[in-house]
């Protein structure tokens, strides 16, 4: 190789590098956007705010179709040519990097990952809310109808300490 070709092949990985670098400071910029639209989530679950909850569940979407397509791009960079027939590894591709190279990026890499994990915990936390906020309504809802509030988990006892399939209607209120 000359002495050319190893300059021109120097500041292809360079400009490579770089647009990598940019498309993970884009990432991470918006996987902390998420994360702030997860935790204004959970305010509004906390809070029973669920006309709320429709609108940031629309931001959410807006921010993952952002990310879907920061995603792919960052694959085209990697792998442009397509020919691995897969989608190439990002701890992969910074391995096949120059090791000058390899620093700056695998810390914006830890970083990107600190977060979309700190995200996925969060919305796990807001799923779990989400679902207990549902049954809670299901079996109000059973309640309100005369049917019995008991889930197949749930076991209800008789007077004389037999399990009841089924719970009598019960009055709420007297006019």
């Amino acid at each position: 190789m000359t002495a050319d070709h190893q300059g021109i092949v120097r500041m292809e990985s360079q400009e490579k590098k770089s647009a990598i670098a940019d498309n993970l400071r884009k990432q991470i910029k918006s996987v902390s956007e998420l994360s702030d639209i997860l935790q204004r989530e959970y305010a509004a679950l906390r809070e029973m705010k669920f006309t709320e909850v429709e609108i940031i569940s629309g931001d959410k979407s807006r921010i993952l179709k952002h990310l879907e397509t920061m995603e792919q791009a960052l694959k085209d960079l990697l792998d442009p040519s397509h020919q691995t027939g897969s989608a190439l590894n990002l701890r992969e591709s910074l391995h096949a990097l120059d090791p000058s190279d390899r620093h700056d990026l695998k810390k914006l890499e830890s970083q990107f990952r600190t977060l979309v994990s700190q995200c996925q915990h969060q919305n796990q936390v807001n799923g779990a809310v989400i679902t207990v906020c549902h049954q809670f309504t299901e079996k109000a809802l059973a309640v309100l109808h005369g049917r019995s509030a008991a889930t197949k988990t749930d076991v209800v006892y008789g007077r004389n300490g037999q399990t009841e399939s089924e719970v009598r209607s019960q009055t709420l209120t007297k006019a």
